[in-house]
């Protein structure tokens, strides 16, 4: 079963001027999260609604890809917390007009989005030989 998040790893991979292991492209999707959380903002704030929806739909297509992805047989508690994780910003950004302050709700999910891909990006830069040992381990993609 090929998901979309193993279409766009593969469509990384296959780029000459983008050779990327998988925690570099699960990098890059939480950067493209944080864009369109950003934007989506910026939409509402300029109430151009079609606009802040359809950059709401691509970060929800990113959160459904990574979850996907999640290996639950082997991912233990980081499998389960990131499940909970993506279902939560999932349900924020399907829910974020029902918000008082929309605005507001944004920048929370912002935060949070972004705590996370520091973290994965900081273990990723402390230690790159765990990768490494994990892709060439044989472990699935989403724990590499």
């Amino acid at each position: 079963m090929t998901t979309d998040l193993s279409r766009s790893m593969n469509a990384y991979q296959k780029s000459a001027d983008n050779a990327l292991s998988k925690i570099e492209i699960v990098l890059t999707l939480y950067r493209g999260m944080l864009r369109n959380i950003d934007a989506a903002k910026a939409a509402y704030i300029a109430r151009d609604f079609e606009k802040m929806t359809a950059l709401n739909e691509k970060t929800i297509a990113i959160l459904v890809a990574l979850q996907g992805n999640i290996d639950h047989e082997h991912g233990g508690d980081a499998g389960k917390n990131l499940n909970t994780f993506y279902t939560a910003v999932y349900l924020r950004l399907s829910n974020v007009l029902s918000k008082r302050d929309v605005a507001t709700e944004y920048d929370y999910i912002h935060k949070n989005v972004k705590d996370v891909y520091t973290h994965w990006y900081n273990l990723y830069r402390k230690f790159p030989a765990l990768f490494e040992t994990a892709a060439s381990a044989g472990l699935p993609d989403d724990m590499v």
